[in-house]
């Protein structure tokens, strides 16, 4: 069946008087959809967000990340290690493609997973046709991925959680266990004292209407109001910022990059940062990272949009009624192999033999995150175009380990300048 014509009905319970979602009853196929949302790496989700021009507003920024995407789509191929590294990263394998491809809707819209060996050795495994085996030849021996048999047969059979499982959604993306309780508690906590003002009604959600739904819950506090009500609520979005709640525990040791800020003295403003290649992988890499993993180092409780109820609901799930194993909710919690280690996680995809980009390079990279190749104009071509006179220019040094590349996550993602939040909260 195509996906195209899948839908998902859920029942919602809107409260007439203020024109706004109370809750919905849904079944265990739409919080499968939602759950998968954590498993999408952040170029997917850049990549379906530039996509999905209606509905939701065009522009929704989710810190620098779309400059970030941007700047690996137009980088030359001679500064890239492989040819296979610009596609690594603008479109990452996602983890759990296995279990999403069996979802009723699945916003992610790459190509099937393909697998390649090498014919000379066959030890090496690779996603990606032609990369490099460690005995020196191309992998471009293609092998065929078994076919789940209940996808072949049209069948659903529940992925993350249980599909006879049944459960209320929050306006803001909470998943609760449905239960007379829960949904007295929610009506009490909103402040409903007339029942009369609350309709029930059916919704149906298709691929366009999910792609929104990911697209609001990046921005907004009330997603399901949004969405089911076309409210579109921009005036309630309110941006969080920087907070700070980074996953510091279990951070290992990992190599140490130092990097130059180029820094207005006159206002304290950090223009760009003069870096080597090893700062552009870290960068890069954080386009391969599951949505999950940059809400669980980056300190999720701080998230700009929804997305921070989602993941937080998932551990209180009942594991023996709701989710269908320990493991899968292992998976959703901690999308990341090794989830313990800042290097573990940027490591996902596995860096090309030497890196993303080719060795020896140096880049200059602005507060926003554009990455250009660095040359001996360069710096003085974009103070000049900064308006901003050579007088008024400092440098500082500043050595990036795992506690620093936390923050430089947690800005990627939240703020639209990088280096000036990273400057001012330097411990």
């Amino acid at each position: 069946m195509e996906q195209t014509q899948q839908k998902v009905s859920v029942r919602a319970l809107v409260d007439k008087e203020k024109n706004k979602l109370v809750f919905v009853e849904a079944g265990g196929d739409f919080v499968d959809i939602l759950l998968s949302f954590l498993t999408l790496p952040m170029a997917t989700i850049i990549r379906l967000a530039n996509a999905c021009p209606d509905g939701p507003p065009d522009k929704v920024k989710v810190g620098c990340l779309q400059t970030l995407y941007q700047s690996v789509v137009n980088i030359e191929a001679k500064y890239l290690s492989s040819d296979q590294c610009k596609d690594m990263l603008i479109t990452p394998k996602n983890l759990r493609e296995d279990l999403c491809k069996r979802l009723k809707i699945n916003v992610e819209d790459s190509e099937p997973v393909r697998y390649f060996l090498c014919r000379n050795c066959c030890s090496g495994l690779s996603t990606k046709e032609n990369t490099r085996c460690s005995c020196g030849k191309l992998m471009e021996w293609k092998i065929r991925a078994m076919e789940d048999s209940s996808i072949a047969a049209g069948g659903y059979e529940g992925i993350f959680v249980s599909e006879s499982a049944s459960f209320i959604i929050t306006d803001d993306l909470k998943i609760n266990e449905n239960s007379v309780a829960e949904s007295l508690s929610i009506i009490n906590n909103l402040g409903i004292k007339d029942m009369k003002n609350i309709k029930s009604l059916w919704v149906s959600f298709g691929l366009k209407e999910i792609t929104y739904l990911l697209k609001l819950s990046l921005i907004s506090k009330t997603p399901m109001t949004d969405l089911v009500m076309d409210t579109i609520g921009l005036s309630d979005m309110k941006n969080s910022g920087c907070g700070i709640s980074l996953s510091y525990s279990g951070l290992s040791t990992c190599k140490v990059m130092t990097i130059k800020l180029m820094i207005q003295s006159s206002i304290k403003k950090v223009l760009f940062a003069l870096v080597e290649e090893d700062f552009v992988d870290f960068l890069f890499s954080i386009l391969a990272i599951p949505l999950g993993s940059v809400l669980l180092l980056s300190g999720y409780n701080s998230n700009p949009g929804s997305l921070d109820k989602l993941y937080q609901g998932i551990d209180v799930l009942n594991v023996d009624k709701l989710v269908k194993s320990l493991d899968l909710k292992y998976k959703l919690l901690y999308p990341i192999v090794a989830p313990e280690s800042i290097c573990k996680a940027l490591e996902h995809p596995p860096i090309a033999r030497g890196g993303f980009v080719s060795k020896p390079a140096k880049f200059m990279v602005t507060d926003d995150l554009v990455v250009t190749p660095y040359s001996s104009t360069s710096s003085i071509s974009a103070l000049d175009l900064l308006k901003v006179p050579v007088s008024d220019v400092e440098h500082m040094m500043v050595s990036i380990g795992p506690m620093e590349a936390l923050r430089i996550l947690k800005a990627c993602v939240y703020s639209t300048s990088v280096f000036t939040y990273f400057y001012y909260n330097i411990s």
